[in-house]
């Protein structure tokens, strides 16, 4: 009987360590996907900066464009806005994935 309770306490030691190391597993892939998450946010902001500022150039440079430049420029200002709305719906599925993968693990 002694070595049985030897056995069933070694077992439960194994046990506890076996949930230990995956949780810190568990933990460690909770940090990489907040952290690419935290990465895809900036990314996004900075994206989103970069086309406003084409935008501005682009409307800036219409006032005193002839009317057949003024039509390349609002061509290529609703291509960045189409662009970008695309980048966001991706990203907006790519969170979406996230949170779920999330709260899975919660």
């Amino acid at each position: 009987k002694a070595e049985w309770e030897e056995v069933k306490a070694e077992a439960q030691q194994a046990s506890a360590e076996t949930k230990a190391a995956l949780q810190a597993k568990v933990d460690a892939a909770e940090a990489a996907l907040k952290k690419a998450g935290e990465d895809a946010k900036a990314k996004w902001d900075a994206m989103e900066a970069d086309a406003k500022a084409r935008i501005d150039a682009l409307e800036a440079q219409i006032k005193t464009a002839s009317d057949e430049t003024k039509a390349k420029y609002e061509k290529r200002i609703a291509e960045i806005k189409a662009d970008l709305a695309v980048r966001k719906e991706k990203l907006g599925k790519a969170a979406d994935l996230a949170k779920d993968a999330l709260s899975v693990s919660a």
